[in-house]
């Protein structure tokens, strides 16, 4: 569920059906998607934007805007995703594109990204991967703008240790 500072309600019902509710009566306001909404992460963004499962929704009018493929993160009033390696910056409002480039270097398997300083961070992440790295894409020309490794210290992966003489865990950051 998500709630926006409009006092709409955005919720999955038990008919799987993603549904606009005004949070003062409880009345439907609009039905995003008919069926087959299952479980999934959704989240608000300036007011006017729902993104429930790489989808795009208009919070006025209920009507999906576009289809995100990849990972993404959101930032002001666009859109940043990696698919592959293509990355996409793309307007909130209607899904235009703004940037399109394809990565010169290597993504690694297993990551997530973050906004931070007008850079996309590509931080790679998984369960006893080495090197623990981070990428930042400039977010104006989509070229790499750093990297940067930990081998050493609190945010390098712990080595695994001899043969059932360790922990079975994930570590955690």
């Amino acid at each position: 569920m998500a709630i926006d500072e409009n006092n709409q309600f955005f919720y999955i019902t038990h008919d799987q059906k993603l549904v606009c509710l005004d949070a003062g009566t409880g009345k439907q306001k609009f039905v995003l998607l008919p069926g087959k909404a299952g479980s999934g992460y959704m989240k608000i963004y300036a007011n006017k934007y729902l993104i429930y499962n790489s989808t795009v929704f208009s919070t006025k009018t209920g009507k999906q805007i576009f289809k995100i493929s990849g990972k993404y993160v959101v930032a002001g009033e666009k859109i940043y995703s990696l698919a592959g390696a293509n990355f996409k910056a793309q307007k909130l409002s209607d899904g235009s594109a703004v940037l399109s480039k394809k990565l010169d270097f290597a993504l690694p398997k297993k990551y997530y990204l973050k906004y931070l300083c007008g850079k996309v961070i590509v931080a790679q992440g998984g369960r006893w991967t080495r090197p623990f790295a981070i990428n930042a894409i400039d977010s104006n020309t989509g070229k790499k703008a750093w990297v940067h490794t930990f081998t050493k210290g609190l945010f390098s992966l712990p080595p695994r240790g001899p043969k059932g003489k360790t922990f079975t865990g994930s570590p955690a950051y």
